[in-house]
């Protein structure tokens, strides 16, 4: 793979990854902290969860492309990738405060 290969996929990564950012402070003013708060009551497996639907999600527009035309894949795999991301937070924040 060449080195403009290489920038190509890096600035692609970084466009994805700057549009999940603007979605996570969007969602976050409108919804508040829900994640964090559902998270606080019933541990990692509330991250693993929410991860599981929307693989669960990517698996049924996959497998019914034609039929569901109102959730494109793409929104479902940021999802799956937000959600990966959130549980990562909350689980780093309370590994650094000893309570996880």
């Amino acid at each position: 793979m060449g080195e403009q290969s290489k920038n190509t996929d890096a600035d692609r990564f970084k466009d994805i990854t700057d549009k999940m950012s603007d979605t996570y402070k969007r969602k976050n003013h409108d919804y508040g902290n829900a994640f964090s708060e559902m998270y606080d009551e019933l541990g990692i497996n509330y991250g693993y969860g929410k991860i599981r639907e929307k693989v669960n999600r990517i698996k049924t527009l996959k497998d019914n492309e034609a039929q569901v035309a109102n959730e494109p894949l793409e929104d479902a795999l940021l999802d799956c990738a937000n959600y990966c991301i959130l549980t990562l937070m909350e689980y780093q924040k309370r590994k650094e405060h000893g309570t996880d």
